[in-house]
């Protein structure tokens, strides 16, 4: 409290404390004013209504800008996965294959379809790459091969389903390889350089540069023996 208590006190004591309490009146008084007299930003809450009323198109601006940037973010994620965003997401073109289940002894270039049980889009591809085989077998000089992490029983089924009947390698360990996601198309040529790679779907323009691959491969596979340089 401001003054003295009083509780208690007899006449004769309240009377001689009356100044005090004069005294303690009017400081109570010149507190009161006082306190009418500090500025909004004293208290929190009305300091912050006040910053918001001073700076509130600088605050929606702000807020429009972070939902842009939230929106532009979502569709870098949406059209290309993050993995494929900060490191190439497949072996780079001239580069060696490190995985080669199905040899090369036969002196022919090998397309290698990496592909899951667990993936949506390798079932949606399934076409594509039935269609992949029957173009292979026609030109001879290249062979399909697909690469798996399941094992024989899994994998046989997903391949019987969709009548894909080229070489598989069962059980494949992908660490290494450069391959991270599926599906992923890489051909390579009879010296196991990579001359093509593609990750996810195979679009008309994509199909052009891989069909442009493959002629070029079956025509060193069978020619004079000159390996294409993949530039």
């Amino acid at each position: 409290m401001c003054g003295p208590r009083t509780a208690g006190y007899t006449p004769e004591e309240r009377a001689s404390t009356r100044p005090d309490l004069e005294l303690w009146w009017l400081t109570c008084v010149n507190c009161a004013r006082h306190a009418s007299r500090l500025p909004r930003t004293m208290s929190p809450r009305c300091n912050m209504v006040e910053w918001l009323n001073r700076n509130g198109r600088a605050v929606v601006f702000l807020c429009n800008l972070s939902v842009v940037v939230l929106a532009v973010l979502a569709v870098l994620l949406y059209l290309r996965p993050w993995s494929a965003i900060i490191s190439p997401a497949a072996p780079a073109i001239g580069s060696r294959f490190a995985l080669s289940p199905g040899g090369s002894s036969d002196s022919r270039a090998v397309l290698y379809l990496a592909i899951s049980t667990r993936c949506g889009a390798c079932e949606r591809e399934a076409d594509s790459y039935r269609s992949l085989e029957q173009d292979t077998d026609v030109e001879q000089g290249v062979r399909v091969v697909y690469l798996m992490s399941e094992g024989e029983a899994a994998g046989r089924s997903f391949l019987n389903r969709h009548g894909l009947r080229s070489q598989v390698g069962f059980g494949t360990r992908f660490k290494g390889s450069g391959i991270r996601e599926f599906p992923t198309v890489v051909l390579v040529d009879r010296q196991n350089i990579v001359q093509f790679w593609h990750v996810g779907a195979l679009r008309d323009k994509d199909r052009q540069r891989l069909e442009a691959a493959l002629l070029r491969c079956s025509a060193c596979s069978v020619g004079d023996g000159k390996v294409f340089s993949g530039r």
